[in-house]
């Protein structure tokens, strides 16, 4: 397809999301507000138990290697935001398409699908970054931690950040071709998130998880992004160094991408057949 084409599909994908997105405000407010708000229980929680803030860093450093639990807690629930976001962003999409009927009509067009695909993956990613970035500096302004935040360190994060959206996107991707299939959105998204949520480690370390449950967390993307990002903000440990994972990280962006797009390809392979385009 020539170059001009294919702009001409990204405008039309992004056209149609930006007024959905723009309709339906609450569901932007909602990611932006709910890490900020499942953040606030522990936080609140363990000053209340301490007795002061100071007795409650004390305590909290002695088993994540830092004081400053406020953007430990608010970096962990934010990315875990973003983690659900970016499933239902695009999980959602292709379920609606399916129950709609029009995932028979982007299917008939002259358009690759892939493209389609490929523009609303892009569209969820920015409007996810948004929602993650404003997230991070409410939560870290209302608690009193902005400061802590807004440091050079900080560029280092964001550059871990994009190493670790790219398999992430493969990864729903891959979501989303087993969602047409089995036609279960709703139960397989809110299943991972929980999962995630605990293997991603919100609020605790890694090294409080048993060893075969840390080993499988460390095959989720955002698990290394949420380790390294409070490792680099915060002074606390890496899960094997900064170089092995950056190396990991990358290793991830060519295999789930790759997984991701084969589940995509066989499923769309299959509906073109009428292998389930029809129900739902």
């Amino acid at each position: 397809m020539k170059p001009g084409k294919t702009v001409q599909v990204f405008k039309a994908v992004f056209k149609l999301n930006w007024h959905l997105t723009t309709r339906y405000k609450g569901w932007f407010l909602f990611f932006v507000l709910f890490p900020i708000i499942f953040s606030a229980v522990p936080i609140l929680l363990g000053r209340a138990v301490a007795g002061d803030p100071s007795k409650a860093a004390q305590s909290f450093q002695q088993y994540t290697g830092t004081s400053n639990y406020v953007v430990y807690m608010v970096v962990g629930s934010s990315l875990w935001v973003f983690a659900i976001s970016s499933m239902w962003g695009f999980g959602m999409w292709l379920r609606e398409q399916q129950m709609t009927g029009t995932l028979e009509q982007l299917l008939l067009t002259p358009v690759n699908p892939f493209l389609i695909l490929l523009g609303e993956e892009i569209f969820n990613l920015l409007i996810s970054t948004l929602q993650l970035s404003m997230a991070l500096l409410f939560g870290s302004w209302i608690f009193g931690a902005l400061g802590d935040l807004l440091s050079l360190r900080l560029a280092y994060s964001i550059g871990l950040l994009v190493l670790g959206i790219i398999p992430m996107y493969g990864l729903s991707m891959a979501l989303g071709g087993l969602i047409i299939r089995i036609k279960e959105a709703g139960s397989i998204i809110g299943i991972l998130q929980m999962l995630m949520g605990f293997l991603m480690g919100i609020f605790y370390p890694l090294t409080l998880l048993p060893g075969w449950v840390r080993i499988l967390s460390i095959l989720f993307p955002l698990t290394i992004v949420n380790n390294d990002v409070r490792a680099i903000l915060l002074s606390t440990g890496f899960i094997f160094s900064l170089p092995a994972d950056v190396l990991l990280l990358v290793l991830y962006m060519f295999i789930y991408p790759l997984i991701g797009f084969r589940v995509y390809e066989k499923v769309m392979i299959s509906l073109k057949k009428g292998e389930g385009v029809g129900g739902y």
